[in-house]
């Protein structure tokens, strides 16, 4: 999977378009994961494998602040992958991968999962998950928090938060109207310095609003386009705390 692409030597040469090259490879293969678990193990290998003897990548890291504390006193709270350039700094990277909400099933397909063909990787089954608010509001807390781990801790130079769906209800129109702080549809500016929350009286609407520093550009690309569900992934590259966009 790695052997067309560029080999990553310092921590200057991993950015957007390195994230962006391994995703559209997986994509070309038709690489369709059952679980966010599976992307993540898959996507830490294939860096491992560009990085060499440069760097490590490790998995599900609670980071510390510049004192030495916790930086997030809740355990789940950890960071998806984290490559580790010894000397040189860290890259945090944040992952949500989402299959649309439940649907009617068949008699072929009694568990309502969506499914994947694919002759060289095998067939692959995407079951259900929660809604696409719920989804849109983690997502927005990813990014909220490794804004603040760039603030926090001078070893991480660089982040990135991603997402991968196959419900067009996070890049497309959805009928729901109280969630539009929150949604992440396509060509969308999310703000900064502004309270993202649900609309008062809604179910989530006493979830902690989010905050973030900086503002960001929703921009969904294809990943399997040829499908009745089609799957899309958006990147998003957290600006460090030197270069925030006030």
């Amino acid at each position: 999977m790695a052997d067309d692409l560029e080999k990553i030597n310092n921590i200057d040469g991993f950015d957007y378009n390195t994230l962006n090259g391994i995703i559209k490879r997986f994509s070309t293969k038709g690489r369709v994961f059952a679980n966010e678990a599976q992307f993540r193990f898959e996507l830490g290998f294939v860096i491992q494998t560009l990085l060499g003897d440069n760097g490590k990548v490790l998995v599900e890291v609670r980071p510390f602040d510049n004192g030495g504390d916790l930086l997030f006193a809740n355990k789940r709270d950890y960071i998806d992958l984290v490559i580790d350039y010894p000397s040189k700094g860290k890259i945090a990277i944040e992952l949500k991968y989402k299959a649309a909400a439940k649907r009617k099933g068949n008699d072929k397909n009694p568990g309502c999962a969506f499914l994947y063909k694919n002759n060289e990787n095998g067939d692959q089954y995407l079951f259900p998950q929660s809604a696409e608010n719920e989804g849109s509001y983690l997502f927005l807390k990813d990014v909220a928090r490794l804004e603040t781990l760039l603030e926090k801790n001078t070893e991480y130079k660089k982040a990135f938060a991603i997402i991968i769906s196959n419900s067009s209800g996070y890049w497309g129109e959805h009928k729901e109207t109280g969630w539009k702080n929150i949604e992440l549809k396509d060509k969308k500016t999310i703000p900064n310095k502004v309270k993202l929350s649900w609309k008062e009286g809604t179910k989530h609407s006493e979830w902690e609003g989010i905050e973030l520093k900086n503002s960001y550009y929703c921009e969904w690309q294809d990943y399997i386009k040829k499908h009745a569900f089609p799957i899309r992934y958006m990147i998003l590259s957290i600006p460090p705390k030197d270069n925030n966009n006030n």
